[in-house]
């Protein structure tokens, strides 16, 4: 069993908020923006699913984030990752600092996450994920290891596939 107080020194007072006039966009406007660059997949699930989501959504939930299932991407995660990341830079003024070393063993999803992830992509009709998510203010001043430490059971941190698809 893990101490309660482990890493307990990783983290510190924040009084960070979102600004006022931040947009959180909804689940279809996020669906829109990653029909471009994949019009391939099926998004129709996505409003079901949402609206399902918005329903039931777990303590905490800032908003939905929409991605599309990273199988269906690449032959597995971290070529996913290459593969949005290509796609981020095209639209934004990107230099991946990291090319060629997204990959085992220079980066690996936690065991939660990755669970999590598979688990999201087999029980998930359609082409895309629709997460419930918040994004930093539940364990905002915390180190990652820390905020880990601090996940109830069906919370669990993003990987870098799902936050590029988020940006």
């Amino acid at each position: 069993m893990v101490s309660p107080d482990l890493y307990r020194n990783e983290a510190t007072e924040s009084s960070y908020v979102y600004p006022e006039d931040y947009p959180f966009k909804p689940a279809f406007g996020k669906l829109l923006a990653l029909s471009l660059p994949f019009p391939d997949l099926d998004g129709s699930k996505v409003d079901i699913l949402s609206t399902e989501l918005s329903r039931q959504t777990p303590l905490g939930t800032e908003e939905l984030l929409v991605c599309p299932k990273p199988s269906l991407i690449a032959g597995n995660y971290h070529e996913a990752l290459v593969n949005v990341l290509e796609l981020l830079g095209k639209t934004r003024n990107l230099k991946n600092q990291r090319e060629g070393w997204l990959n085992s063993p220079f980066m690996e999803l936690s065991e939660k996450t990755a669970e999590a992830i598979a688990k999201l992509e087999r029980k998930t009709a359609g082409d895309y994920l629709v997460i419930p998510v918040q994004m930093g203010m539940r364990h905002r001043g915390r180190s990652v290891r820390r905020a880990r430490e601090c996940f109830i059971h069906n919370e669990f941190g993003l990987g870098p596939y799902e936050v590029v698809c988020y940006l």
